[in-house]
Order: structure tokens, then C-alpha cells, then sequence
């Protein structure tokens, strides 16, 4: 989470928007995490862990890049390194496609 939050700051001008997307815990859960941990994205809810499903996720986390067009761009399983290269080169190359 701290890698997305630097990535987002970094990249605000370009138009990128981080969301985080919390899968199947309560909205007090969350609270207390994002509360806890300083976290300053925005998060979604995924109550009953529909979108999820809809992507294909099942391994988390799971950090899937749409495009300005909401065309699924890269889907990454697994943690990654979102503020240093490869993930940066990958990022940068969805920005200029979109």
C-alpha cells in the first residue's frame, strides 16, 4: 500500500487514479485499517466479493490497471513494487496507450 500511495502522488498530474478495493470485510474493518495505517487512497467495497469474482481475482493482492477507456490494461497477482521499475515502465506504457 505504501508503494501504490507514493505512485499515486508521483503520477496525480497525469490524470492516474489509485483505488483500493477491500473484498469481503465490514466497513468498520476498514476504517480502523485505513485509520491505523495512515492509508490515504480511496477505498472501494466489495461487500460480497462480487467484483472480484467478475475479474478473476483470487490471489491478493491483485493490482489490475484500466485505462481512461475502463479497458483492463495489465493485471498484476501478488505483491509488486508499484514505485520502481519494472511496475513504473508498465504504468507508464498503459498511460501513453490510453
Amino acid at each position: 500500500m505504501p508503494a501504490l500511495q507514493r505512485l499515486s502522488a508521483r503520477y496525480a498530474q497525469t490524470g492516474l487514479q489509485v483505488l483500493a478495493v477491500n473484498f469481503r470485510e465490514s466497513p468498520d474493518t476498514v476504517r480502523r485499517f485505513v485509520a491505523n495505517t495512515g492509508m490515504g487512497l480511496p477505498v472501494l467495497m466489495d461487500a460480497d466479493g462480487s467484483a472480484a469474482k467478475s475479474l478473476g481475482i483470487s490471489i491478493f493482492p491483485t493490482t489490475v490497471l484500466v485505462d481512461r477507456r475502463g479497458r483492463i490494461r495489465l493485471t498484476v497477482s501478488g505483491e509488486c513494487a508499484w514505485d520502481q521499475e519494472p511496475a513504473t515502465g508498465w504504468l507508464r506504457a498503459a498511460l501513453q496507450s490510453a
